[in-house]
């Protein structure tokens, strides 16, 4: 049912000025699923990903996260904050502290005691293989190794929901095989993880579900077995056939980012 989602959106529209950059899109986000969310540039996957962190607000149609508008600052939200871990594109850590430091001072933001975020932090490090790197200060780290960390930041407050914006985007083998276990070891304990990516192969090995938009709008929704049994072709070939022959209006996403960062910390507040 609908009203059973961790995540509901439907009929979903969002302008930035004149541009529209959600034409009424629908999707849910059950229980142990990781949705896959699949699109061209400016497809508005990012959009979708500020809304359900209540960055920002639509314009029309219902948002539900944890069963309540993530925008709206009633007691019922500010509570569900705390089940919902981010990890964005730009990953907002601070280069001159240590990668233990950045993930207490996190748990810090989510009001998690002191002591207990430090244990926490010590064992999401190892989780990561970056448990000699703790007490090395960020600027440090490799790309990849960043990657990580800003993924066990996330699960600092233990969330019941992951939100990821590109998680595996560039980094290396290593990193990208840390990072796919942790999500499907996570959604595996019955939460529920959507991730935005181009990457497909990864797509394929992670997703349990996958919607694709275009131009603001949905054009593909359903499960990963479905999607590959009703084509006999690769998920690329899959993904770009779907892509071409769906119908819209060529749109960029030129919203500007300008005091978006600041935004950011918003959320677990």
């Amino acid at each position: 049912m609908f009203g059973m989602s961790i995540i509901e959106i439907k009929e979903l529209q969002k302008y930035y000025g004149n541009f529209q950059a959600l034409k009424g899109i629908t999707l849910n986000v059950e229980k142990g699923q990781i949705l896959g969310y699949l699109g061209p540039n400016g497809a508005g996957k990012t959009t979708t990903i500020k809304l359900i962190l209540g960055l920002i607000k639509a314009n029309s149609g219902l948002i539900k996260v944890l069963g309540s508008d993530p925008y709206s600052n009633n007691k019922i939200n500010l509570q569900n904050r705390t089940k919902i871990g981010f990890m964005l594109e730009f990953n907002g850590l601070f280069q001159d502290l240590t990668g233990l430091e950045n993930l207490v001072y996190w748990g810090g933001l989510y009001n998690i005691d002191k002591k207990i975020a430090y244990s926490r932090a010590k064992d999401l490090l190892e989780l990561v293989e970056l448990d000699k790197w703790g007490d090395e200060r960020v600027f440090k780290y490799s790309y990849g190794m960043t990657k990580r960390l800003a993924l066990v930041r996330a699960l600092i407050p233990e969330p019941e929901l992951l939100i990821l914006d590109e998680p595996t985007l560039g980094i290396d083998p290593e990193s990208r095989h840390i990072i796919r276990n942790i999500i499907k070891n996570f959604a595996s304990e019955g939460k529920s993880v959507l991730f935005s990516s181009h990457d497909l192969e990864e797509v394929r090995k992670i997703s349990s579900h996958v919607i694709i938009i275009k131009e603001g709008k949905l054009i593909y929704s359903d499960t990963l077995d479905n999607l590959l049994k009703s084509h006999d072709e690769s998920i690329e070939e899959i993904y770009l056939k779907l892509v071409k022959e769906s119908n819209g209006y060529s749109i960029e996403n030129n919203y500007s980012k300008q005091n978006e960062n600041s935004k950011i910390s918003e959320v677990v507040k």
